[in-house]
This record gives structure tokens, C-alpha cells and sequence, in this order.
């Protein structure tokens, strides 16, 4: 290209951004990978289980079902929050803090993803929403999820329940919307949990090795 085409073309250039025929790239606004951190305390009336526990990985829709933190307004409609992910996928995300979750409670014999371990039952989660609802005044979070426990050896459910807990939000920052999220989190893990623990039928006390006082011996 000669020198004359060179300086025709730099000309052109102001010409055509003042036009609007020539975009330039849209600056994009930062992301920051949030992970919530997520704690259980089991309460002493909590029972102790002698089974083993395998968590499936969550069921979502596709749009829940990414890194991006779902934002829900008037009509149902929905929308990503800007600058905010999180650190994976939905549901492998809410599979891990459920697990830790298990594992913190020091209730459960054992607990694993399905396939590492031979587990009695396993829990199967959907995920109906998990959201940040605004409403105009302000945000507040949805988390809603169906969950049941499932015998493994036959398939046969053992009990289901649908979990719903909220929490309002205090800005619109990302640590007030990460601070929201965590403290719905506790709480439907805290029950979830609890209710896991509750579910199945409690199994007959085995024989005891003596006859009780007064009994006759066998023999």
C-alpha cells in the first residue's frame, strides 16, 4: 500500500466513527469469581446414621445451570447480574457445599459423589431457582429446591421435600449480593441436612447379646 492510500485511509477513519459505521469493541465491565462459604452446625438433637450417603450432582435449566448469577424482575423475567459469577457451575457448586455440609455435621457414617463410594441411599437435588429477585425497591434472594432421598439398591424414594429460604440483600455490591447468597445457602443446607438425617425409617435395635433382667435363658 503507497503512502498516499495510508494517510486516505487514517483520514476515513474519524469520518466513519463520527458516522457510526465503524463499532469499536465495548469496553466490559470486570467479573469477580465469587465461591460462598458455607458452615453448618448440627444441633444435639440432630440423630447419628449409621448409612452411607451418595449426593448426585443438582438437576438445572440451562440458564441456572451456568457460572452466572441469575437475576429475576417483574414478569418472570430473567436476566444475568453484571460483574458476579460463580467460581463453577451451579450445580457443581451447590453438589460440593452440600457434601461439606454432610461432612460437617460429623452425623452420617459416610458421604461421597456417586460412583466413589457404594452408598444406601443417595440424594437427588432440583434446582427450581436460585436467584436474585428485584423488585424495584430492592434485591432479595430466592433459592427454591426440590430434593429427595433415594434407596439405591431398589430406586424406591424415600421421602422428598421442596426448600425454600430468602434473604434480603444489603446493596447491590457484589460483597452484599455474595453475603445474601450465603446466608440463604446456610440455611437451606442446615435443613436440608437435618432433614436427610430424619428421613428414612429408624432401622430395629439388634437383638441384645444377654436376655433382659427376669427373663428365662433360652436353652
Amino acid at each position: 500500500m503507497t503512502r498516499p492510500a495510508r494517510l486516505g485511509i487514517c483520514a476515513l477513519v474519524p469520518l466513519l466513527l463520527l458516522a457510526g459505521c465503524l463499532r469499536l469493541p465495548a469496553r466490559t465491565e470486570p467479573i469477580r469469581i465469587v465461591a460462598p462459604a458455607v458452615a453448618v452446625t448440627p444441633a444435639q438433637d440432630w440423630p447419628v446414621v449409621a448409612w452411607s450417603l451418595a449426593v448426585q450432582r443438582p438437576i438445572a435449566d440451562q440458564t441456572r445451570g451456568s457460572v452466572r448469577v441469575v437475576v429475576r424482575t417483574p414478569h418472570s423475567r430473567l436476566a444475568f447480574y453484571p460483574g458476579i459469577a460463580w467460581l463453577d457451575e451451579l450445580p457443581d457448586m451447590l453438589q460440593s457445599i452440600l457434601l461439606e455440609g454432610f461432612v460437617d455435621s460429623g452425623r452420617v457414617a459416610s458421604v461421597a459423589r456417586p460412583g466413589t463410594a457404594l452408598a444406601r441411599y443417595q440424594l437427588v437435588a432440583d434446582i427450581r431457582a436460585f436467584d436474585l429477585v428485584d423488585a424495584g425497591a430492592g434485591l432479595a434472594t430466592d433459592l427454591v429446591v426440590h430434593g429427595s432421598l433415594v434407596e439405591v439398591r431398589t430406586g424406591r424414594i424415600v421421602a422428598s421435600r421442596v426448600f425454600r429460604t430468602d434473604a434480603s440483600v444489603s446493596g447491590r455490591g457484589v460483597d452484599a449480593v455474595t453475603a445474601a447468597f450465603e446466608q440463604a445457602l446456610a440455611r437451606l443446607v442446615g435443613e436440608v441436612v437435618e432433614w436427610t438425617l430424619r428421613a428414612p425409617p429408624l432401622e430395629p435395635d439388634s437383638a441384645p447379646d444377654d436376655p433382659p433382667e427376669g427373663a428365662p435363658a433360652g436353652g
